[in-house]
């Protein structure tokens, strides 16, 4: 035996109680996000599953998300982080965060630091690549050669996540730069109109 509640009339429904109506807000705000996902809602989504398996993967490696780099970058109290591009050649050529500089094992990263002087040995490390693999990876290997001591961090979601949140992307003369997809299973977590290229 099923029961059925009627439908209020309009009279009830406008004598609802006044309280009543930020639940009733709520309640088609959450119907109309689950029908309607935002490109914020959808990207986090499709990048959750592989964020966590990199966690997994790596479980020693400090993460840093894209608005803790941003935050830190726009701190002038802070001291600024090297930023390590772990891409080829190629990709960090289409576009890279604003700084960087490109490394791609433990001895071209100490070659970087040589390059620059004294001074860099002792600021903070962020690592990126196109979604967050590789650099997690580099990251384990600095640890085990003992090169950056304990401030090294993953940028989580890496350039593909900066990109996506509109943050800035440059090629190595300034100007304003588009994005290697690296394949185009991986360039799918990368907005179309970012990428650099066909892969």
């Amino acid at each position: 035996m099923s029961i059925t509640t009627p439908m209020p009339s309009r009279r009830q429904f406008v004598a609802l109680p006044f309280a009543a109506l930020p639940s009733i807000t709520l309640a088609i705000m959450f119907s109309v996000t689950l029908l309607a996902p935002s490109a914020r809602a959808d990207d986090a989504l499709r990048w959750a599953p592989l964020k966590l398996s990199i966690r997994e993967r790596f479980p020693t490696v400090r993460q840093l998300s894209v608005s803790d780099l941003n935050g830190w970058l726009r701190d002038s109290t802070r001291p600024a982080p090297l930023l390590v591009d772990t891409r080829s050649a190629e990709e960090y050529a289409d576009g890279h965060l604003p700084g960087a500089w490109h490394a791609e094992s433990v001895a071209q990263l100490q070659q970087v630091q040589r390059r620059l002087g004294p001074q860099a040995a002792a600021r903070p490390l962020v690592l990126y690549c196109s979604v967050g693999y590789r650099s997690s990876a580099l990251v384990t290997a600095l640890y085990s050669s003992g090169v950056g001591g304990t401030s090294v961090y993953n940028l989580e979601g890496s350039i593909f996540e900066w990109a996506n949140r509109g943050l800035p992307v440059v090629a190595k003369d300034g100007h304003a730069a588009k994005v290697h997809p690296y394949n185009r299973k991986w360039g799918s977590l990368l907005r179309r109109e970012l990428w650099s290229r066909e892969p």
